[in-house]
């Protein structure tokens, strides 16, 4: 059967409609350039850093090594030092541990001195946790919890958590030889610049 010309034009064109309706051409498509993305994934760890301001007197911790003697702050008067703050139950301080060790292998031939201050609640899992790492520095350890939670609503905080305002572990503190908080940072990547602005310029 033969079609009538109107319709076969009328085919013709819906033919031609479809060919050009395809999808836009990949160049055309708006894209956030990757370093954008990137930016938009890291997370604000600003809320996390400590309450302190540099400047002030680095709170005088005094606790005990794994052997049960006390050591303070005031052991290392006229001393920089670097406080790691940490606990074996943390997993991000774990994964910082090697970081750390990098900044002490550095540092600590400088006559900067390193102690570690951890939050650990079982003995056990500390001392474990010490003799799978052979850390070279002083570890201290008193088995009070960084914060806890009461039945009654009330909470229990660290004398140093409090001391020193943390929100986050790990964080390191760097603490002049006056006794005073010179940085801080909550990596070793983050600490290194920091112990060069303060430490070699004296």
């Amino acid at each position: 059967m033969k079609h009538p010309a109107s319709f076969l034009s009328l085919l013709f064109a819906v033919v031609l409609l479809f060919a050009s309706c395809g999808h836009k051409p990949k160049e055309a498509a708006t894209e956030a350039p990757a370093d954008s993305l990137a930016a938009a994934a890291l997370p604000d760890m600003s809320k996390y850093m400590p309450q302190v301001e540099v400047g002030t007197a680095a709170y005088a911790f005094e606790l005990p090594d794994s052997a049960g003697i006390l050591h303070s702050l005031a052991d290392y008067a006229g001393q920089w030092v670097v406080v790691d703050f940490w606990a074996s139950w943390c997993g991000d301080c774990r994964a910082e541990i090697p970081a750390v060790k990098d900044l002490y292998a550095r540092w600590q031939p400088q006559g900067v001195a390193f102690v570690g201050i951890s939050f650990d609640q079982k003995p056990e899992q500390w001392t474990t946790c010490l003799k799978q790492n052979d850390f070279p520095w002083l570890q201290l350890c008193n088995f009070v919890p960084w914060r806890d939670k009461q039945a009654d609503g009330t909470e229990i905080v660290h004398p140093a958590a409090e001391g020193y305002g943390l929100h986050w572990i790990p964080t390191l503190f760097l603490i002049s030889p006056e006794g005073k908080v010179a940085a801080y940072a909550l990596t070793a990547a983050e600490l290194d610049p920091l112990l060069t602005a303060n430490v070699s310029k004296k």
